[in-house]
C-alpha cells in the first residue's frame, strides 16, 4: 500500500495541494493541484482536499497536513461520521454547511487509511 502525503491550502480565491508518494522502487512522485476558484476559504479547502482523493488511484495510507481546522477536526472528531448518521444535521441540529462537498469526502476517504494533521 502507497503512503501518501499531501498539504493542501486554500483562500477565498482558489486552492492548492501539494501530494507526494514513493512507488515500489524508491521514486519520490510530486504533484501539485493548484485552481483560483471564487468561494469561501473552507469550501476551497474542501475542494482542496477532494482534488486530492480524486487523483488516488487505489487505496492507500493518506496524510493530509493543513492549517485549517474546518477539514481537520471533523475527521479527528468524528464528526463526519455523526453528520452522516444524521442527515447532514450537526449537534445543534443545523445542517453543516458545505455538506454537498462533505457527503463526496466521506465517500472518497472510505477506501483509504487517513490521518488529518493539524499544521501550525
Amino acid at each position: 500500500m502507497y503512503l501518501v502525503n499531501a498539504e493542501i491550502k486554500a483562500t477565498q480565491q482558489g486552492y492548492k495541494s501539494r501530494m507526494s508518494f514513493k512507488d515500489k522502487k524508491g521514486v519520490l512522485h510530486e504533484k501539485v493541484i493548484e485552481k483560483e476558484r471564487q468561494a469561501s476559504m473552507q469550501s476551497n479547502y474542501l475542494a482542496g482536499l477532494l482534488a486530492v482523493l480524486g487523483t488516488l488511484e487505489r487505496p492507500c495510507m493518506l496524510s493530509i497536513y493543513s492549517h485549517s481546522d474546518y477539514i481537520v477536526e471533523p475527521i479527528r472528531q468524528g464528526w463526519l461520521q455523526s453528520w452522516a448518521q444524521h442527515d447532514w444535521k450537526n449537534a445543534k441540529g443545523k445542517t453543516v454547511r458545505n455538506a454537498e462537498q462533505w457527503k463526496h469526502v466521506k465517500k472518497l476517504l472510505a477506501e483509504h487509511t487517513v490521518r488529518f494533521i493539524k499544521e501550525d
